[in-house]
């Protein structure tokens, strides 16, 4: 047994070291994100369009259940009225508020905006859309 010990510790001096050369960082300095970029299709009301001068896109959505936070874990979203980033201020073309829309929202933890509309059509005015009443 006691021959085993100094073999035992050399390995545990070689398997810290391989850990501490891998460049990954623990705790809560660490930037790295476990969220992969993805895209999801959402469907809603638009409450108020982008405008200049900082007013925000705004869209009551349906619930997301599949949302991914940023450590990638699911944290499905309720349906809310909140701003959105658009890729492209043309996105909206001549679409007004009250109009239902589907639209791509691209969620990627690693870009700024992380959460950004990157394509909006309008849906047919008979769709009928899960909201909460207002």
């Amino acid at each position: 047994m006691n021959r085993r010990l100094p073999l035992l510790a050399a390995l545990l001096v070689v398997f810290s070291a391989l850990g501490a050369c891998s460049g990954e960082t623990a705790g809560p300095e660490s930037t790295e994100t476990t969220a992969a970029a993805r895209t999801l299709t959402v469907r809603g009301v638009v409450r108020q369009l982008s405008a200049a001068g900082g007013v925000p896109f705004l869209v009551q959505h349906e619930a997301i259940p599949d949302f991914i936070d940023i450590n990638g874990d699911p944290a499905p979203m309720d349906s809310m009225t909140m701003p959105f980033a658009l890729a492209d201020d043309s996105l909206l073309g001549d679409i007004a508020v009250g109009e239902k829309v589907v639209f791509d929202l691209k969620v990627d933890w690693q870009t700024s905006p992380a959460i950004v509309i990157t394509r909006i059509e309008r849906l047919p005015a008979e769709t009928a859309l899960e909201l909460p009443a207002r």
